[in-house]
């Protein structure tokens, strides 16, 4: 199996500048162009969480990068298909009462968590992979984004062919940047919207059949678990 993974900034690298006092340009991690339901003011919002969190924001991004890693390292199988563009799977979506998972019928996946609803757009985070055919540059740098993506394939007349599978999740995490703007309005909405999503992710059971969410999910709530305690610490 080839995983093609979305570029992002070097938390690591910003992680190690911010925690040793150096100057960061807001061009290492602010996109280039608009993009969808991105905020504008990100610098702004990141600042924000800085001053609310005794973990800074770029250490918190590092660790969910570094717990994302370590799921795919355990991908052991692949699932080989010809005559088709893309393979398309449903996805479940953790966190701030919008837990569900998304599949298109009649590809319905045998285990789910939370309702079940219909895909939001064309492609969706971690939902969609490229066949051979289309491992050229010019498909890849097109694909990267889902948003970019499914305007791709709606304009290249590409060919989806959908799974039952699960083969992949995404956890809305407080620091998610269309939450941010919601989570560091203030001091007191930046520890309840911690709070409030680890309550949220918790309450929901993990089929068997899906027990490799557990191990990454339970790293994720430990995260928030301890920026949540050290930020209260540091109000007191």
């Amino acid at each position: 199996m080839v995983i093609a993974i979305r570029q992002s900034p070097d938390w690591a690298a910003l992680a190690d500048d911010w925690n040793a006092g150096r100057a960061i340009d807001p061009a290492r991690y602010a996109p280039p162009r608009p993009i969808p339901a991105f905020p504008e003011d990100i610098v702004d919002l990141i600042a924000r969480w800085n001053a609310y969190a005794a973990i800074d924001f770029f250490s918190v991004r590092r660790r969910l990068k570094d717990i994302a890693q370590a799921t795919l390292r355990r991908v052991e199988r692949a699932i080989v298909l010809s005559c088709a563009d893309v393979v398309v799977f449903p996805f479940v979506r953790l966190g701030r009462e919008q837990t569900c998972t998304f599949a298109t019928p009649p590809f319905l996946p045998p285990a789910a968590i939370g309702p079940m609803h219909p895909l939001p757009q064309r492609y969706n985070t971690n939902n969609y992979g490229l066949t051979p055919s289309m491992w050229r540059q010019r498909h890849l740098a097109a694909m990267q984004d889902h948003f970019d993506a499914s305007a791709y394939g709606n304009r290249m007349r590409l060919v989806d062919r959908y799974r039952a599978e699960i083969v992949g999740a995404t956890s809305k995490t407080p620091c998610a940047a269309s939450f941010l703007p919601t989570v560091v309005q203030s001091r007191g909405a930046f520890t309840e919207a911690i709070r409030f999503y680890v309550r949220d992710v918790r309450r929901y059971l993990i089929p068997d059949a899906l027990d490799w969410m557990r191990e990454p999910l339970a790293a994720t709530l430990a995260l928030f678990d301890e920026v949540l305690a050290r930020a209260a610490a540091t109000t007191r």
